[in-house]
């Protein structure tokens, strides 16, 4: 597992964003790191807990598997949280990620919202 590094964005005034990055934890780290470290638990226990293979857990706690609605209700069964929390953070991983890629960004920056002078 990669250690956790927290820099932060810093935003300004006119929306640009200075090249300081934070780390964009994939919802995996966030399962180890704030449920399964917390609690003590190993992968294999929580596997056996909830019906999610031990392999797909060790994708997913790897950073090398999405977070899935079929992974996600059992997840927040087992835990006590809405459903949805952990594709939530998947959402929110993603959109970070893509916003990240040059491509993209670029292609955000040419877009004008649609507005009633743009009609």
């Amino acid at each position: 597992m990669k250690p956790m590094k927290w820099k932060l964005w810093i935003i300004t005034e006119d929306k640009t964003m200075l090249r300081k990055q934070i780390h964009n934890p994939h919802p995996g780290e966030i399962l180890q790191h704030h449920f399964l470290d917390e609690l003590e638990m190993k992968a294999i226990d929580l596997s056996r807990r909830t019906g999610i293979s031990r392999a797909t857990l060790s994708k997913i706690i790897n950073t090398n598997q999405r977070i899935t609605a079929e992974t996600d209700l059992p997840l927040c069964r087992f835990f006590g949280l809405s459903e949805g929390y952990f594709l939530g953070l998947q959402n929110d991983y993603d959109m970070l990620e893509a916003k990240r890629k040059s491509k993209v960004a670029a292609m955000l920056r040419g877009i004008r919202p649609l507005t009633e002078e743009t009609i």
